[in-house]
Parts: C-alpha cells; sequence; structure tokens
C-alpha cells in the first residue's frame, strides 16, 4: 500500500560542465612505460595540488610506449586540457583529460 500512496521518486540530477583550457604542466609521476591509466602533474610553477590526468593522444602515446618520449620531472609539457566537473547527489567528481 506505502508505494502507491507515495509518489514516484525522481532519479538523481547530475550536472555536468567541460572545460577546455591550454595549460603549461609537470610531469610527477607516470604510468612507468604503460600508455593505459593515469599520469600526476602539477601545473607549470608551481609544486602544489597536483591532479590526475589520462593522456588520450593517440600520436604521443605511440611514441611513448615505443621510448622514444620520455617524461622528466623538469619537462614542461604544453597541453590542451579537457576537465569534467560532475555533480551528482550534491557530490562532485573532477575528471581530466589532456
Amino acid at each position: 500500500m506505502k508505494a502507491y500512496s507515495e509518489p514516484e521518486t525522481e532519479p538523481p540530477k547530475e550536472e555536468v560542465i567541460e572545460n577546455f583550457t591550454t595549460e603549461l604542466l609537470n610531469p610527477k609521476a607516470g604510468t612507468y612505460g604503460e600508455t593505459e591509466g593515469t599520469w600526476i602533474f602539477t601545473k607549470a610553477g608551481t609544486k602544489k595540488n597536483p591532479f590526475r590526468a589520462k593522456i588520450v593522444d593517440d600520436k604521443f602515446l605511440a611514441k611513448f610506449g615505443r621510448g622514444s618520449v620520455r617524461f622528466y620531472h623538469d619537462d614542461v609539457l604544453k597541453v590542451k586540457l579537457r576537465s569534467e566537473q560532475r555533480l551528482k547527489n550534491d557530490k562532485a567528481v573532477l575528471r581530466m583529460k589532456s
């Protein structure tokens, strides 16, 4: 009886915000030769607030996989960074891809 007397619950609302920027980043930690997974970066000129990002550039990943490109902690990378924030059930999630 209770199910018929109460209104149906609405599905949780989700809000998605995408941003595209060009950033200068320093690699902090990588995937150790693997092309899958995420890397840890900091914005160039800072050591604070490291973040994880996935690289989706197939040409770059092919070079990285062959070993012709390697990250060093002093490298400065100019990247097109896509960040995505999702708000669902009052909880926020941030994802970044370059």
